[in-house]
């Protein structure tokens, strides 16, 4: 009886001593207690970085150019190919961030008055690296296939790497008060760095490749990249407008030849460059 008693006492004076700490919060310190209404999703990196990876990925063109023409003598369905070859073998395709970090994704329903939107904000950590894998065109097996969904694959790029961190996209559906259907916001200091661009030439009289050892790419007379653009889908296609200003693009490391030394031409900078609106679609 004397161990309940003590147990009820005990009980009593923490739910007492917490009530008082409760009664001591201000205003402020409880608004940073309150929750909002929505839904918070995290893309956690794994143990190597990875957010999110995959094998290949494959874009078929179904009916290829449809007719024969600019040296082409049997046309067919054809492949764009990001990641490793048909063997296996090679890079895939990643979206890697450093041990800890995360993909933020913020989904609120609002009404908005009269117009209801659906607001998804993804935000991306400062450490975002993308790797295309080896970039290939191959012949379309069809996605439904049960076997490879390509063949006679044949290298166009090397694998390319984009260092693009810090990002905000924020997309809106139902409605979209912010004037486009997908918003980019945000900088990435330091610019867009992109490293190992190697076009390869496979033709009968070539055998020789376009190499950029980095592309950097930021805002006209500045230190970083803002990332303002608005991306829309149109009746004509997928609209890309950029609302940040010019840029400046700066190629370290040209080659025409044979990617050695022995093929440099130096280094290129654009500068102030106007970046044209774009429409996107299918034929």
């Amino acid at each position: 009886m004397k161990t309940l008693t003590k147990l009820a006492l005990v009980s009593a004076m923490a739910v007492s001593s917490s009530a008082f700490a409760l009664e001591t919060l201000d205003d402020s310190a409880l608004s940073q207690t309150t929750g909002q209404d929505g839904i918070t999703i995290k893309l956690d990196a794994q143990s190597d970085g990875t957010i999110f990876g995959a094998d290949n990925i494959v874009v078929h063109d179904n009916d290829g150019i449809g007719a024969a023409g600019y040296g082409i003598t049997t046309p067919g369905a054809g492949a764009i190919v990001l990641g490793k070859d048909g063997t296996g073998a090679g890079v895939g395709f990643s979206i890697k961030g450093a041990v800890g970090d995360a993909v933020t994704i913020k989904v609120d329903a609002d009404a908005n008055g009269t117009d209801p939107v659906l607001n998804v904000n993804i935000g991306l950590p400062t450490s975002l690296t993308i790797h295309t894998g080896d970039i290939y065109v191959a012949k379309s097996n069809g996605i439904n296939a049960t076997g490879a969904q390509f063949a006679n694959e044949a290298k166009v790029l090397s694998d390319v790497v984009v260092g693009l961190g810090g990002a905000q996209m924020n997309i809106q559906l139902g409605n979209a008060p912010q004037g486009a259907m997908i918003a980019l916001g945000g900088n990435v200091t330091g610019g867009v760095n992109i490293s190992n661009f190697e076009l390869a030439d496979n033709s009968v009289s070539g055998g020789g490749v376009i190499h950029l050892d980095t592309i950097n790419v930021r805002d006209a007379g500045g230190a970083n990249l803002s990332l303002g653009t608005n991306i829309s889908a149109t009746t004509d296609g997928l609209s890309i407008i950029r609302t940040a200003g010019d840029v400046d693009v700066r190629l370290t490391g040209v080659q025409l030849g044979t990617a050695d030394v022995g093929h440099q031409i130096g280094d290129v900078a654009l500068l102030g460059m106007k970046v044209p609106n774009m429409t996107i679609s299918g034929h």
